[in-house]
């Protein structure tokens, strides 16, 4: 016997303290079954990622109500909505308040399109698919505020810093390495002759193009960036080395040496050092 219960919920996220509250009033609606491995976990895709991401226990129930029809939960999912200023309360993954629920019009207006066009969904209409576009784009605009009112450089770094350590040990690292040479070696062999030809001329008026001393600051403030970027995330250097195709430079009693990353470690033990000894030309004054 299939239960129908349609209800409304309150989760809250342990590590945050940050709420989510919904309904659930569909044909499979049942309680028992809420926030369970093989039950719903609410539509919201970002309630979705973290629990993918850490799990069902990172989010305690904190309430449940049932209601006996589908409409008096969305109701009353709406009405909490916007009593607690949902839409703009940091304390909430909602982020909305279900403006479409008491338009009238609007939902008059919808039905009209849906059945004029044939369609069953209302996410298949071309006014559905603007409207979300729009508001899209106002979420986005106030969380970019937000973020630029609240994060300073220092919790930026640290994020930053967070976002590299957790992409280190993910498993999809080394199929992102594989999927991204795979392409640029198909880019490449789908290249005519002529996109070669042009890419090269390209380079080279970009480039040679230029005097010296516009070359030796561009050199300067490229290797400047590099260094940075190098003291941000001390194992950057170590992975570029290691997966590098390339030779590199390596330096030992004043003398310069370029050898493959792989053979890079031995040479180390050795007692070189990385990177090349800049020998100065002296210029004739005649």
């Amino acid at each position: 016997m299939t239960i129908y219960i349609p209800y409304f919920y309150i989760i809250q996220d342990k590590r945050n303290g940050i709420y989510y509250a919904g309904a659930k009033w569909g044909k499979d609606s049942n309680p028992l079954n809420f926030m369970t491995a093989c039950g719903y976990q609410t539509s919201s895709n970002t309630i979705l990622r973290i629990v993918k991401s850490f799990g069902l226990d990172t989010f305690e129930v904190i309430k449940i109500k049932t209601f006996k029809k589908q409409k008096e939960a969305i109701h009353y999912e709406t009405r909490f909505l916007k009593k607690i200023k949902a839409r703009t309360n940091k304390m909430f993954y909602n982020l909305h308040e279900n403006d479409f629920v008491y338009d009238v019009e609007k939902q008059k207006f919808i039905t009209e399109i849906m059945y004029g066009e044939g369609i069953t969904n209302i996410s298949q209409t071309e006014y559905w698919k603007e409207s979300v576009k729009k508001n899209r784009t106002r979420i986005n605009n106030r969380r970019r505020k937000t973020i630029e009112e609240n994060w300073d450089d220092k919790f930026r770094l640290e994020l930053k810093h967070k976002k590299q350590e957790s992409w280190k040990v993910s498993p999809k690292l080394e199929k992102h390495r594989e999927k991204t040479k795979l392409r640029r070696i198909r880019e490449e062999k789908n290249k005519t002759e002529l996109e070669k030809q042009k890419f090269s001329e390209l380079v080279k008026t970009a480039y040679w193009s230029r005097t010296e001393d516009e070359i030796n600051s561009h050199k300067m403030k490229h290797s400047i960036a590099t260094k940075k970027s190098y003291e941000d995330n001390p194992g950057l250097r170590e992975s570029r080395s290691k997966h590098s195709t390339n030779r590199l430079w390596i330096n030992k009693d004043g003398k310069n040496k370029r050898v493959f990353g792989k053979d890079l470690q031995s040479f180390l033990d050795d007692g070189w050092n990385r990177g090349a000894i800049q020998k100065r030309k002296i210029k004739s004054l005649s």
